[in-house]
């Protein structure tokens, strides 16, 4: 049985041009925004990244915490060799595994949320 609504679900502008509903953010607050979606946060604004894919790139330490957030909130999730795709079938979520030595990050606050993204 899913709980996921993704039709009457609160969206969370993470920068202008990028948002995701409310309920993947336990999956995101636990993990470090990496990549071009990082690049989008940090220019606070996603037309001024030169490429964005149709997910978020992620990284974290605590996969199987992470794995856990998902599916308490009804997630599909995907497993790669090289990466975890969560989904909820519009919106899509990918953690890569081996980017998990991330040193630099910065914390942005939206909304009541903490969010670490990677300045690398």
């Amino acid at each position: 049985m899913r709980k996921v609504n993704p039709v009457n679900a609160k969206l969370i502008e993470l920068a202008r041009g990028l948002a995701i509903p409310e309920y993947f953010m336990p999956v995101v607050s636990r993990s470090i925004v990496v990549g071009h979606s990082a690049k989008a946060l940090i220019a606070g604004e996603l037309l001024r990244v030169d490429y964005h894919p149709e997910y978020l790139e992620l990284t974290t330490q605590d996969i199987e915490g992470v794995i856990e957030a998902a599916k308490s909130k009804g997630l599909r999730i995907y497993r790669g060799r090289k990466h975890i795709t969560i989904s909820d079938g519009v919106y899509k979520v990918r953690i890569f595994l081996f980017k998990q030595n991330i040193s630099k990050t910065i914390t942005i606050k939206i909304d009541s949320y903490n969010i670490r993204v990677s300045t690398q």
